[in-house]
């Protein structure tokens, strides 16, 4: 098997497993736990991947060289614990998308679509027998390492977490790792991942789900421009704020401080990582705080700002004017797309590792002949 196919293996393995690796100990490090994981598993990927057969567009390169510089430079406080874990958390990503994009092999996608599908079913049978009140993640977990007696804390909606803890989480992870089904000859199986979807009742999720099934349908008949499609998209997003529609569970409120209480500086340069969290913005009730924005486009704002946006936009619409060769990993990316409005999707590494590689190859497709660095006055 090639390097870059033993890759792709290795990245439809991790889609697939690890939501069900936590650290157990006296306190809550399910989502942590996850995240520490996946930066070594990034770290072996990207040496495991083999010599570049591609190579980024200029813009992207100053997109991956502003990011790195800003994270450092623009810090608000380097003691921050929130500050120093995001800080390898985001960097770690930013240069797995770097290698992914330049090195990753074509042909063996499917390595990954094929975890993404087995995922899927894995947490859509954890989640259903959540909602009925049966444990099976904590049995599984039991195996590993003796966490006493196995109780189930209730059943319906608020149980409905499969092994990610969340409801949301479980959610978005599930809208993502479906669409594969769509391609597949055991196409009838994205029954069990949609059930889930609605035993887990979110509602963007679910409107994602079903928004990457059309985008699916109607990329093969082409009815609809993709770049109609995404611009669009935007368009309600700006828009639905504005509804008055009550079905945005505090979030509108959280946003609206978020924008409110933003400066100068952070409209054009952000405030960096780790800041949002730290101002444990109050909301709602007068009880409950935001630890993420719930929103990746803000989340995105925050930590680089408006000039963080500009960077990305001269290949946003270079890829929404390409039309898709890969139908399905262009419909995924859309879910994500979607989803990340009012989710906390880059805060969620069994999210971040399916767009990052999503992204790669969606992104890649648009560059048909590679970018030498030659062009930089660097020798291959």
């Amino acid at each position: 098997m090639k390097r870059g196919a033993f890759v792709n293996l290795l990245i439809g393995i991790t889609i697939a497993l690890l939501p069900l690796y936590n650290r157990i100990c006296a306190l809550d490090f399910n989502r942590t736990s996850k995240d520490n994981l996946l930066i070594v598993i990034c770290s072996l990927l990207a040496f495991l991947l083999p010599s570049a057969s591609r190579r980024m567009s200029k813009v992207l390169y100053a997109a991956l060289f502003y990011g790195l510089f800003f994270i450092v430079f623009n810090q608000y406080n380097v003691l921050s614990m929130n500050v120093i874990f995001q800080t390898f958390y985001v960097v770690s990503a930013m240069c797995f998308f770097a290698h992914y994009y330049e090195k990753h092999d074509a042909d063996s996608v499917h390595y990954i679509l094929n975890g993404m599908m087995v995922g899927s079913i894995i947490q859509s049978v954890l989640a259903t027998f959540c909602y009925y009140g049966i444990e099976l993640y904590p049995y599984f977990v039991s195996v590993f390492s003796h966490i006493g007696k196995i109780s189930s804390p209730g059943a319906g909606k608020s149980n409905t977490v499969g092994s990610l803890g969340n409801g949301n989480l479980l959610a978005s992870y599930i809208a993502m790792t479906a669409i594969p089904f769509l391609k597949s000859k055991y196409k009838w199986l994205i029954v069990i991942p949609a059930y889930a979807l609605f035993l887990a009742d979110s509602l963007t999720a679910n409107a994602s789900f079903i928004l990457g099934i059309l985008y699916y349908l109607n990329s093969h008949k082409n009815i609809i421009k993709k770049w109609i499609i995404y611009l669009s998209s935007i368009v309600a997003m700006l828009v639905f704020p504005f509804l008055n529609l009550g079905i945005d569970s505090g979030r509108i409120e959280g946003w609206t401080k978020i924008i409110k209480m933003a400066t100068l500086k952070h409209w054009i340069m952000g405030m960096g990582v780790g800041w949002f969290p730290d101002q444990r913005l109050i909301f709602g009730n007068g009880e409950t705080y935001l630890a993420q924005e719930h929103n990746a486009f803000l989340s995105v704002f925050n930590v680089f700002g408006i000039i963080g946006f500009l960077f990305l936009l001269p290949e946003f619409i270079k890829f929404i004017k390409t039309d898709d060769k890969n139908k399905i990993f262009a419909s995924i990316l859309f879910v994500a797309w979607c989803n990340s409005y009012s989710h906390f999707t880059l805060h969620q590494s069994t999210v971040v590792v399916i767009i990052m590689v999503v992204a790669s190859v969606c992104l890649a497709e648009g560059n048909k002949n590679g970018v030498g660095m030659d062009r930089f006055g660097i020798k291959d």
